[in-house]
C-alpha cells in the first residue's frame, strides 16, 4: 500500500512541539467538555415536539417508532432512560443527553479532522513557503477550537444536540466514519489497514440503525481511498471514485436493507405458501443458507489468501453485524405493545416498514408533473398479509398512469395533492391552465427546492435568521444597518452574524483548494453528497409541515470545518505582518474566534431550551378535559406524540384511550384497537377488522348517490349493509370494487329516555337534546377513517366518552361540529345542539378545567423563550379561555368571565408570550364586562406593535409573508372591535392602517 507521511516536516518544529500530543489532547476533551456544558445546560428538560416525544415513550419500552425506525437509537436511549431511576420525569432529561453526548462527540470528532486536514495543508506548503510561513502547531491549535467552536454554536447543530432525536447519533458516525478514513490513510502497516476499513464497515452497519444519511459519507471514503493509491489522480479516476461510493450506497440501502428481507420473504411464499411449513421456516431456512454460505465463502478466500477478497467480504460481514440492530423491529412488534407503528411483526409487514410504503413514492429520474392527468392505473406489487398459518395476498398496488407528453425527466414539480397544486402555480407564476414545462421544472429545483430548502437553511447557519416563524428569510450584513420596530429586533429568534462565518468558511475552502487540493475534493464531496445530492433524492414537495433544515446538518457540519481551515489562512496573513508565529498565531485566533463568540452570543436565548414545559403540560392539560375512560381522537405529530410519551413514560391518565385519525386509515392501526391497552379497554366497533384491510372495500368510498335512498342515511343501517357486503353499496372499476356512500347526509337516532334513564348527559345540557344527530360529508366520499368514527360513533352509543381535539375534528371528512362541546383543550361530542348565538361550552367543566387542572409552569418566566411551536400552544390555550370567558358571559357570569381573562394573562402573560391573534378576541369581551379601560390598553398594545411590524414591512417590501398576514388579521379584527364598541374614531385609525397595508 502507498502511504503519505503526514507528519509536520523538521521546518515547522518547534521547541513546544515536545508537548504537542498533551495539547492536542487537551484541545480534544476542552472541545468535548465545553460542548457538552453547552448542551447539557440548554437541553430541554422533557420530552420536545415533533418526533421527539414519540422516540423517549418508544425508548423507555422499546417500542416501534414510525418507518423506517431507528433501532440503535432506541437501544441507546433505553440506557441513559435507566438513568433516571424510579423518577420518570427525568426519563426525557437522560434521553436528551444522549443526543447531547453524541453531538459533544461529533465536535469532538471535526476537530480531529480539522487537524488531520491542516497537517496534510501543513506539508504541501511547506516545500513552497519560506519556514516562518507554514503552520505552527499554534496556527492548528487555532483552527481546531475555532472549527470545533463554531460547530457547537451552529444554529441547526445545536438545536439537534438538545433534544432526543437520531441526527446527533447518525452524525457523530457519519464523523466517526471520515476521521476513520483519514487514520487510514496515515497507517503503513497493511494489517492495521485492514482493521480501519473493518471499522469503517461496522460503523457503516450501525448507522442504518440510525439515519440512512450516514452513507452519504461513502463518496468521500471512496475518493480518500483513491487518492491514497495513486500518485497522480486523474478527473475520470475521481468521477469513478465517486461513482463507486454512489454504487456502494445503492447496494447497501437496495442489497443489503431492502435486498436481504425480500428474499426473505420470497423463501417464506415459497415454504409456507407452496410447501407447507410453519410460519418462519423460509426465513429460518434463507438465514441458515446464507451463514453456511458465508462461512464456506470467508474459510475459501483465507486458504487460498486471497487477501482482497477476503477483506472485501469481512467489510460486508461487519456492515451485516451492524444492521443486525434492525432485529429489535420485528422482536418488539411481536410483543404487542402500545406503540407499534406499522406492525411489522411478519416478513411483508417488515418490508413496507423498511421501504417506508405509507408515506407514498416520490419520482426521481422520471415521471409525471402535478398537472398529468391520469388516464388508467395498472397493477403494481402484490401486498401480502399473515392470516392464520398462511401469506394471502390482500390486493395489489396500483400505479397510475398518464399521457406520455406528461412525462419529464427529472421530475421536480411533481405532487398532485391540490395545496401543493397551488403552491407550484404560485411559485411558477403559472395559471390554472397552463402546464409546466421542464425549464419551469428546472426553475423550481433553482429557486425552491435548492434556493428555499437548502441556500436559505445554510445562510439561516452562517449568516442570519430574520426570525424563528415559518418561512423566515436569511439576514445580510448590511440588515444590521437596518432599524426593524422592537418586535422584530427584540426578538431572540433572530440572529445576525454579519456573514462572518460565511465568509470565514468562503475562505477556508479557497484556501484548502489553493494548497490541498485532494483534501479539498474529499471535503466538497461530502459537503455536496450531505447537501445538494440530499435535496436531490428528496425532491421535496412546495409545502412542508415545519422547517427540515435538521436534514441538511451533515453538510453545515462539513462547512465548519472550512471554517476551521480559514483560520490558518487568516494566521498566514498576519504571519506576513507579524514575523513572530507565536504572536501571529495568538492574533489570528483571537480574530477567528469572534466568529463563534457571535454565533454564542446571538443564538443563545433562543437555544436555550432549559424550563420548557409546556409541550409536556399541553399533552397533561388535554387528557385532563377528557372524563374517565374516554376516547380522545387527535391528528398528527405534535397533537399525538406528547400524549403518548405522558402516558407510556409518566403514566398519566393511561384510562384514556388516544386514537390517531390519521392512522385510522390504516388496517393495521384499527386492528390495534381491539386490544385492552392499560387502563383503556378496546375501543367499540361493529365491522370487523378484515373490512378494514388495506386494499379492500374501504380504502375510499366515494359518493356516489341512490335514487331509493331519499334523506339521510341511518348510520347503523348504512354499517349493517357494509357489513353484510351488500352489492348494492359497491362499484366495480377495472381492478377492484369498493363500497360508496349512498348519500352526502347521515343520520344516529338518539333514545333520550334511554339516556335520561342512565344519567349520561349532563342536567344542564339535558333540554338541548336532540332526536337525531345529523351530519354531512365535506367532500366527495368517506376515507376509511371516517368509516371508522362513524362506526365507533354508533356502536358506543354514548357508553364512553368521545372527544376531538380541533385538528382531528377539522381534518374528519364528515362534519360533527354542531354537536361537539368545549370542555376545556377538548371538544367532546354530545348528542345535543346549541342554537346559533350560543357558545358551544359546557361552562362547569371547562371552568374547572381551566382554573384549577390545568398546568402551565414556566409561561410566567421571563427567562424562558417559547419559538413558534409553544406560541401555536399558547394560542390554543387562550382561544379556549376565550370561548370559556363568552360563555360565562352570555350565562350572565361576569365575575366569573372576568376571573377566566385575568387567569389567562396571569399563567401567559404578555411580557414572556406577547398577545396574539387569540388574544384580540378578548377585547370584545373586556368591553361587555363594562371594563373599556382593559380593551383598549389590551387593543392598543396589540395594534401599536402589529403596526409597526407592517409599516416595516411595507418599508423594507416584504412578501406578503405568515408574519405579515397574522399582523394584518390582528389590525382588522382590532379595527372592528373598536368600532362595533363606539370607540369608531380609534377604529378608523386601525382601518386606515389595513387598507394601507393591502393596497
Amino acid at each position: 500500500m502507498v502511504r503519505v507521511n503526514t507528519h509536520l516536516p523538521p521546518t515547522t518544529r518547534h521547541p513546544t512541539m515536545r508537548y504537542l500530543p498533551q495539547v492536542h489532547t487537551l484541545i480534544s476533551w476542552g472541545l468535548f467538555a465545553s460542548a457538552t456544558a453547552v448542551y447539557t445546560y440548554t437541553l430541554e428538560p422533557t420530552a420536545s415536539f415533533w418526533d421527539c416525544s414519540e422516540y423517549i415513550a418508544s425508548a423507555y419500552k422499546l417500542q416501534v417508532t414510525h418507518p423506517p425506525g431507528a433501532p440503535l437509537f432506541l437501544l441507546l436511549a433505553r440506557l441513559f432512560a435507566l438513568l433516571a431511576g424510579r423518577d420518570t420525569t427525568q426519563v426525557a432529561f437522560w434521553v436528551n443527553m444522549s443526543a447531547a453526548l453524541a453531538s459533544a462527540g461529533s465536535v469532538l470528532v471535526v476537530s480531529w479532522i480539522i487537524r488531520m486536514l491542516a497537517e496534510k495543508l501543513d506539508k504541501r506548503t511547506s516545500a513552497v513557503l519560506p519556514p516562518r510561513r507554514t503552520y505552527t502547531p499554534y496556527a492548528i491549535w487555532g483552527a481546531r477550537l475555532v472549527g470545533g467552536w463554531t460547530l457547537t454554536f451552529c444554529s441547526t447543530f445545536w438545536l439537534t444536540a438538545t433534544e432526543a432525536e437520531t441526527y446527533a447519533a447518525s452524525v457523530l458516525v457519519m464523523c466517526l466514519m471520515v476521521w476513520a478514513m483519514l487514520q487510514w490513510e496515515r497507517i503503513h502497516s497493511t494489517t492495521q489497514a485492514y482493521r480501519w476499513l473493518f471499522f469503517i464497515a461496522y460503523l457503516l452497519g450501525l448507522s442504518l440503525g440510525l439515519r440512512t444519511f450516514s452513507l452519504l459519507a461513502l463518496p468521500s471514503v471512496c475518493l480518500i481511498f483513491y487518492f491514497n493509491k495513486t500518485d497522480k489522480p486523474t478527473p475520470l479516476g475521481i468521477v469513478a471514485a465517486v461513482c463507486i461510493g454512489g454504487l456502494m450506497i445503492l447496494g447497501i440501502q437496495m442489497g443489503i436493507v431492502i435486498g436481504l428481507p425480500t428474499c426473505a420473504l420470497w423463501l417464506e411464499l415459497l415454504c409456507v405458501n407452496k410447501l407447507g411449513g410453519p410460519l418462519l421456516s423460509g426465513v429460518l431456512l434463507g438465514g441458515t443458507l446464507l451463514i453456511s454460505l458465508w462461512v464456506c465463502v470467508l474459510w475459501c478466500t483465507l486458504r487460498k489468501q486471497q487477501v482482497r477478497l477476503h477483506a472485501g467480504l469481512l467489510c460486508i460481514t461487519f456492515v451485516l453485524i451492524g444492521y443486525s440492530t434492525y432485529m429489535l423491529v420485528p422482536i418488539r412488534a411481536h410483543a404487542d405493545l402500545p406503540i407499534n407503528e406499522n406492525d411489522p411483526s411478519d416478513v411483508a409487514s417488515f418490508i413496507a416498514y423498511l421501504r417506508r410504503d405509507q408515506y407514498g413514492q416520490r419520482p426521481l429520474l422520471y415521471g409525471p408533473h402535478f398537472a398529468a392527468q391520469p388516464i388508467g392505473q395498472h397493477k403494481d406489487t402484490p401486498v401480502y398479509t399473515q392470516t392464520g398459518n398462511q401469506y394471502v395476498c390482500a390486493g395489489h398496488r396500483y400505479t397510475l398512469s398518464f399521457h406520455a407528453s406528461d412525462y419529464v425527466l427529472f421530475p421536480r414539480v411533481w405532487s398532485q395533492l391540490e395545496l401543493h397544486v397551488t403552491a407550484y402555480r404560485q411559485a411558477l407564476g403559472l395559471q390554472p391552465w397552463q402546464s409546466p414545462t421542464w425549464i419551469d421544472n428546472l426553475r423550481f429545483l433553482c429557486k425552491h427546492q435548492l434556493g428555499y430548502f437548502y441556500l436559505r437553511y445554510l445562510l439561516w447557519n452562517f449568516s442570519g435568521r430574520a426570525s424563528d416563524t415559518p418561512g423566515a428569510s436569511w439576514l445580510t450584513p448590511l440588515d444590521a444597518l437596518r432599524h426593524p420596530p422592537p418586535p422584530i429586533a427584540n426578538s431572540p429568534g433572530r440572529a445576525n452574524y454579519l456573514g462572518l462565518p460565511l465568509f470565514l468558511g468562503w475562505l477556508g475552502l479557497l484556501w484548502q483548494y489553493k494548497h490541498d487540493k485532494r483534501g479539498w475534493g474529499v471535503l466538497l464531496i461530502l459537503f455536496f453528497m450531505l447537501g445538494v445530492a440530499l435535496v436531490l433524492f428528496l425532491n421535496p414537495p412546495p409545502i412542508e409541515p415545519r422547517e427540515r433544515d435538521y436534514i441538511y446538518v451533515g453538510s453545515f457540519l462539513a462547512y465548519t470545518i472550512w471554517i476551521g481551515l480559514g483560520t490558518l489562512a487568516v494566521i498566514d496573513y498576519a504571519q506576513r505582518m507579524i514575523p513572530r508565529p507565536i504572536l501571529a498565531a495568538a492574533l489570528g485566533t483571537t480574530l477567528c474566534l469572534s466568529v463563534p463568540a457571535i454565533m454564542a452570543a446571538q443564538g443563545w436565548q433562543a437555544h436555550n431550551r432549559s424550563h420548557r414545559y409546556f409541550s409536556v403540560d399541553s399533552a397533561k392539560n388535554l387528557l385532563s378535559t377528557c372524563a374517565p375512560h374516554a376516547i380522545l381522537f387527535t391528528g398528527g405529530d405534535n397533537d399525538t406524540f406528547p400524549l403518548w410519551y405522558v402516558q407510556e413514560v409518566e403514566g398519566f391518565r393511561t384510562d384514556v384511550r388516544v386514537i390517531v385519525l390519521t392512522y385510522a386509515n390504516t388496517d393495521w392501526y384499527i386492528r390495534q384497537m381491539q386490544r385492552q391497552v392499560h387502563e383503556s379497554a378496546p375501543i367499540p366497533f361493529s365491522i370487523p377488522p378484515t373490512e378494514y384491510r388495506q386494499y379492500g372495500l374501504n380504502d375510499f368510498l366515494p359518493y356516489l348517490p341512490q335514487p331509493d335512498l331519499q334523506g339521510p342515511v341511518d348510520i347503523s343501517s348504512y354499517l349493517q349493509r357494509i357489513r353484510e357486503s351488500d352489492p348494492r353499496l359497491q362499484i366495480t372499476n377495472a381492478y377492484a370494487a369498493t363500497n360508496t356512500a349512498p348519500s352526502q347526509v347521515f343520520s344516529l337516532a338518539v333514545d333520550k329516555a334511554d339516556l335520561g334513564t342512565r344519567g349520561v348527559v349532563p342536567k344542564a345540557l339535558q333540554d338541548k337534546l336532540v332526536d337525531q344527530l345529523v351530519c354531512r360529508l365535506k367532500g366527495h366520499g368517506l376515507e376509511k377513517k371516517d368509516l371508522f368514527v362513524l362506526d365507533v360513533v354508533a356502536t358506543n352509543n354514548w357508553e364512553r366518552p368521545i372527544y376531538f381535539n380541533h385538528t382531528s375534528l377539522y381534518s374528519l371528512g364528515i362534519d360533527l361540529r354542531a354537536y361537539v362541546v368545549a370542555e376545556g383543550t377538548a371538544l367532546r361530542i354530545w348528542p345535543v345542539r346549541y342554537s346559533t348565538e350560543e357558545a358551544q361550552v359546557n361552562t362547569a367543566a371547562m371552568y374547572d378545567h381551566l382554573m384549577h387542572r390545568s398546568y402551565w409552569r414556566g409561561l410566567d418566566n421571563p427567562a424562558v423563550y417559547y419559538d413558534d411551536n409553544y406560541r401555536g400552544l399558547v394560542t390554543n390555550h387562550r382561544l379556549a379561555f376565550s370561548t370559556l370567558a363568552k360563555a360565562l358571559l352570555q350565562a350572565g357570569a361576569l365575575e366569573k368571565a372576568r376571573e377566566v381573562l385575568d387567569r389567562c394573562r396571569g399563567v401567559m402573560p404578555d411580557a414572556v408570550i406577547p398577545y396574539d391573534a387569540a388574544n384580540v378576541y378578548m377585547i370584545e369581551l373586556f368591553f361587555e364586562l363594562g371594563d373599556p379601560q382593559s380593551a383598549l390598553a389590551l387593543a392598543n398594545t396589540m395594534g401599536e406593535r402589529a403596526e409597526e411590524v407592517l409599516d416595516y414591512a411595507v418599508r423594507v417590501g416584504y412578501g406578503l409573508d405568515r408574519e405579515m398576514q397574522q399582523n394584518l388579521m390582528i389590525v382588522h379584527e382590532i379595527a372592528k372591535q373598536l368600532t362595533r364598541s363606539g370607540w369608531v374614531e380609534l377604529g378608523d385609525r386601525y382601518w386606515g392602517v389595513f387598507y394601507e397595508c393591502c393596497l
